[in-house]
């Protein structure tokens, strides 16, 4: 029986070593999968951000209406507040005429929204005189963002920026694309930003940013906008790569 044993046993062979093909594969592929870690992390580029804050702003002024002749105010028609539409009848005077005393009708330029009236009933105008202000309803909408002077170098005007409102979250409605217009060559003042609760011991710096394709966020969202609404962006002061920064100090001796 044990000869019979013995001889299989030549017969067969030693066993094949396939565990150790199996491990050198295995080792191989780790050694490529650490290349291939040790090559990210050396080439990704490595961003430093700031945040920073602003709030929604407006483009819009109020116009004057002005008396076309000098007279007496008899009646104000409109207040502060009111939304007017074109054409709309805002003062009515008794002028001054060399035939005598005629009634005119001073009336809205344009739709929007009474601002400030300052025409009164009995009361003597002049011509040309500015009698109600009127503001446009059709908002003309830019943005104010206060950099911190780390990151004023990383801005030119013509960049654009992903800005959010702080009261309408990005996940539900996006956010807004915003061009740089234009950036304060001083610092803005404490008393003007001291609302946006931001670091009292930086200096911030005033920029200007315009909507050239008016509200870009989903449909029905600009409704929601109002003036001084709080607003955030991301800037990247710094990109650049690990290996850069290791040898860096190197170079630079």
């Amino acid at each position: 029986m044990t000869d019979t044993k013995a001889q299989l046993l030549t017969d067969i062979g030693p066993p094949l070593k396939v565990t150790s093909s199996l491990e050198n594969i295995i080792l191989l592929t780790m050694a490529v999968a650490i290349l291939v870690v040790l090559i990210l992390f050396f080439t990704t580029p490595i961003s430093r951000k700031v945040m920073v804050q602003g709030q929604l702003s407006s483009n819009n002024y109020a116009s004057p209406t002005y008396a076309t002749q000098s007279g007496l105010v008899w009646n104000v028609l409109v207040r502060k507040g009111d939304q007017v539409k074109k054409g709309d009848v805002l003062v009515e005077l008794s002028a001054e005429a060399a035939t005598g005393a005629t009634n005119v009708q001073l009336t809205a330029e344009k739709e929007g929204v009474v601002t400030q009236v300052t025409a009164a009933i009995n009361q003597h105008i002049v011509k040309n005189q500015p009698l109600v202000f009127i503001s446009s309803t059709l908002q003309d909408w830019s943005l104010e963002l206060y950099l911190p002077s780390t990151a004023i170098g990383s801005l030119v005007p013509g960049d654009s920026m992903d800005i959010r409102f702080d009261a309408l979250p990005s996940r539900i409605y996006g956010s807004q694309v915003a061009i740089v217009k234009t950036i304060s060559a001083i610092s803005a003042p404490s008393n003007e930003i001291h609302h946006l609760m931001l670091n009292p011991a930086e200096v911030y710096y005033r920029v200007l940013l315009t909507l050239p394709e008016g509200c870009s966020m989903p449909e029905s969202t600009c409704d929601k906008w109002r003036l001084g609404m709080r607003v955030s962006s991301v800037v990247v002061t710094e990109k650049t790569v690990f290996i850069d920064r290791l040898l860096k100090p190197i170079i630079a001796r």
